[in-house]
């Protein structure tokens, strides 16, 4: 029995809009140790031929998360198993970009610890230009340990049928 009721793939979150700031970007460089000038310098930046700071690679994780209607997740638990991203238009500070997430896949396994449940969550990212900034597909496991302590916490609800829980 999955955890995540498959009858939910395909379904999309409402665009979501963000602005993609100076500060946020150099907050993110310096996190990840680049010393990269065109992560902290616009004039570097603009010499490397961008139009304002870049943001690096995987800076859309900082983005936030949008989501999904109906897909209702434990709070706690969660398993982060993989982070992808395909790249577009290289995003820069100013940019204002428009998430739009879907949950993408659901398959179920059973293991020692009893059955998971293994979620594929698709977000993409589009800039004010109509441009394709980027692709992330995240994998998310949710254990049957996970959802039955969320179930218990919610008064029986599971995790997919609106019980108290986290959206993704």
């Amino acid at each position: 029995m999955a955890l995540i009721d498959p009858a939910l793939v395909g379904l999309r979150s409402e665009p979501v809009t963000v602005e993609v700031e100076k500060g946020a970007i150099r907050r993110f460089a310096e996190a990840l140790g680049e010393t990269n000038p065109v992560y902290f310098d616009e004039a570097a930046a603009r010499a490397a031929g961008y139009r304002s700071l870049l943001a690096p690679p995987t800076f859309p994780v900082t983005l936030g998360r949008v989501p999904v209607p109906g897909l209702v997740l434990p709070p706690a638990g969660l398993i982060h198993g993989e982070q992808a991203f395909e790249y577009g238009e290289p995003i820069v500070a100013g940019d204002v970009i428009t998430l739009t997430s879907m949950l993408e896949d659901v398959k179920t396994r059973s293991g020692r610890q009893g059955t998971m449940t293994i979620l594929t969550l698709r977000t993409e990212g589009v800039n004010q230009s109509g441009a394709l900034a980027f692709v992330s597909r995240a994998t998310i496991i949710v254990t049957e340990q996970a959802a039955r302590v969320a179930g218990a916490a919610s008064g029986g609800a599971g995790a997919s049928d609106g019980g108290e829980g986290g959206s993704v």
